[in-house]
């Protein structure tokens, strides 16, 4: 069988956990489709949908700044899709702005992604809604 890799990243409280902790609700719950082997820790969830297995890891900018920190290194590992966590939220912080669009950049500008598809997920749209009014 297929294993399909995805990197959910972004800065640290961008809701990069409660979009993957969402995901696993979703396949919890949803009565419709049969997932299988569904396993959750920390920031990994793995789970099967008929013949494909896919491998979601969240992984935060001091994982990827500091990868011997990070003792697996699983971010350089293979990767089918990257989905970028961006907080609308601080739009008015210009440096911590600056700062999530240059970690952005830096998978970006990877040779291990350079081929890889990545979707940008605006969350915290609500607080920046707000924020506007």
């Amino acid at each position: 069988t297929d294993t399909i890799k995805i990197l959910i990243v972004g800065l640290s409280g961008s809701g990069k956990t409660a979009f993957v902790r969402g995901i696993k609700f979703y396949l919890e719950n949803d009565n419709t489709q049969s997932y299988a082997n569904i396993f959750y820790d920390n920031s990994e969830l793995k789970f099967s949908y008929k013949k494909l297995k896919f491998e979601v890891l969240e992984i935060s900018e001091n994982q990827k700044r500091h990868p011997e920190e990070n003792k697996q290194q699983k971010w350089k590992e293979h990767v089918d899709q990257i989905i970028f966590v961006a907080d609308l939220s601080i739009y008015d912080d210009k440096r911590y702005f600056r700062y999530q669009v240059d970690f952005f950049a830096s998978f970006c500008d990877d040779e291990d992604f350079r081929n890889v598809q990545v979707t940008i997920l605006h969350n915290k749209r609500d607080i920046f809604v707000e924020k506007l009014n």
